[in-house]
């Protein structure tokens, strides 16, 4: 099982369970190379954009909706989705799912119109508007382990993996940062990655997306703020 941390300058790191070099962060799957810096406190600087009324606008939208409408434009039948499916034993959904050429991408939507987000010190948390976030990154973390074990024991255990967090945060300049080894894409970004090449053809990631939806269960649950 190879786990894919992808970051925003659209290079893979690829990173095998198996290498001596390689550290476990609390326990966690996901593995950072020891030469690997944490990410130091950054902020995305303000350059507005966009007006004040499209701010307004995008909060009354939900940011998966906003995810899911650009990858489909975009990739088209090349990226097969699962939105908020929930794996056995789990309390709560995962998000958002994309199956595409270049393996399974589990994807985390955030919309914080108006706000200072930076990075926590310790590269381990997010802050917005100097409120620290740390449930987003729990969430991930219980995220991708669900995910990870679901892959392993289906048909084709050996697919890459890659989480990744999408700030849909138009408002604001970007800089590359990450929370906890999870790279924090744009949505632009983010369509860059799942239209890079792979080994996955259509059967394979169609089969590979059944065997998902049907051992994933479609959660339609109001989501908490977070």
């Amino acid at each position: 099982m190879t786990i894919v941390s992808a970051d925003n300058c659209g290079k893979n790191h690829v990173i095998t369970k198996y290498s001596p070099r390689l550290i476990c962060m609390k326990g966690r799957q996901r593995m950072l190379s020891q030469n690997q810096e944490r990410p130091s406190l950054r902020l995305i600087h303000g350059e507005a954009t966009e007006d004040s009324e499209a701010n307004e606008a995008i909060l009354d939208v939900d940011p998966i909706d906003i995810v899911t409408d650009a990858i489909t434009q975009a990739c088209g039948e090349k990226a097969l989705l699962l939105v908020e499916h929930q794996p056995w034993g789990h309390t709560h959904p995962i998000p958002l799912i994309a199956v595409v050429a270049s393996g399974v991408y589990l994807i985390d939507p955030l919309l914080y119109p108006d706000a200072k987000v930076r990075v926590h010190g310790d590269g381990l948390d997010l802050m917005v508007d100097g409120v620290l976030k740390p449930r987003i990154a729990m969430d991930m973390d219980a995220n991708c382990d669900a995910l990870l074990a679901t892959i392993e024991t289906g048909p084709m255990p050996e697919v890459n993996m890659t989480a990744v967090y999408c700030l849909l945060q138009s408002r604001f300049g970007f800089s590359p940062m990450a929370v906890d080894g999870v790279d924090i894409a744009s949505l632009r970004g983010l369509i860059r990655m799942l239209k890079r090449k792979g080994d996955l053809d259509e059967h394979a990631r169609e089969r590979l997306h059944l065997d998902l939806a049907r051992r994933l269960t479609r959660v339609s649950a109001q989501r908490e703020p977070r």
